[in-house]
C-alpha cells in the first residue's frame, strides 16, 4: 500500500467516525421523549400500544402529568430481555416534560403495580450509551457493598460521594481502583440499583 492509499484509508476511517458520532448524537435527541417499561408480559392484551401505555401512565399517576398526556409511538423492543417472556416496551411522549415527571415519579413511588404486574420504569438511552454505563456494573457492586453513595450522570460519568467530597469518573480503571479504596463500614444509606444505570444520588439523567 503506497501513501497516497494510506491517506485515503486515514481519510476513510475519520469521515466513518465522524458520522457515527453524528447517528449517536441524533440517535440520542431521539431518546430525549423516551421512556422504557420494564415488566409487562408479551402476553399481555395491549391492543394499541400508544394508548395502553397513555392509560398505564395516567393510571399509575392521576393529576401529575399534564393535562393531556400523549404518547406519539409505543413498541416492543427487539433488544435484550431484562425480564423473562417481557421484552421492554419503548414509548415516546409528546412532551418531554412529562417524561422526566414520569422519571421521577416512578423512581420516588416503587413499587409500581399496574395489572398485577410490577413494572419498572427507566430512561431510554442509545445502545452506546448503554454499553459505557453498563461498563460500569462492577465498580457499582463494590460501591454497593461498600455502603458508597453513587450515581451514573449523563451519558456516562460516576459521581461517588465520600467524606463530604463528590468525586467524578469517566475512566472505568480509575473508578475501580478509587472503589476499592474505601472501607467497607461506610455508614451511608442507598438506594437499589435499577436497569437504566443508578439513581443513588439526584442523577443528572
Amino acid at each position: 500500500m503506497d501513501s497516497s492509499e494510506e491517506d485515503l484509508l486515514l481519510q476513510m476511517e475519520h469521515m466513518l467516525e465522524i458520522s457515527c458520532i453524528k447517528n449517536e448524537d441524533l440517535e440520542a435527541h431521539s431518546c430525549r421523549h423516551s421512556i422504557r417499561v420494564l415488566g409487562v408480559p408479551e402476553s399481555t392484551a395491549i391492543g394499541r400500544m400508544d394508548d395502553y401505555l397513555e392509560t398505564m401512565l395516567t393510571t399509575l399517576f392521576p393529576d401529575m402529568l399534564s393535562q393531556v398526556l400523549v404518547a406519539v409511538r409505543a413498541y416492543r423492543s427487539l433488544g435484550l430481555r431484562m425480564l423473562p417472556g417481557a421484552l421492554p416496551i419503548i414509548g415516546h411522549l409528546l412532551n418531554y416534560r412529562d417524561r422526566d415527571k414520569v422519571l421521577h415519579l416512578a423512581r420516588d413511588r416503587k413499587p409500581l403495580i399496574y395489572s398485577n404486574n410490577t413494572l419498572n420504569i427507566f430512561p431510554d438511552y442509545t445502545l452506546g450509551v448503554q454499553a459505557a454505563r453498563r461498563a460500569f456494573m462492577s465498580v457499582k457492586r463494590t460501591l454497593n457493598q461498600r455502603d458508597a453513595k453513587y450515581s451514573l450522570i449523563y451519558p456516562a460519568k460516576l459521581r461517588v460521594q465520600h467524606d463530604g467530597k463528590l468525586h467524578f469518573f469517566r475512566d472505568l480503571k480509575q473508578a475501580a481502583k478509587f472503589a476499592k479504596t474505601l472501607p467497607k463500614n461506610l455508614a451511608q444509606s442507598h438506594e437499589p440499583e435499577n436497569g437504566g444505570g443508578g439513581y443513588h444520588l439526584s442523577d443528572n439523567e
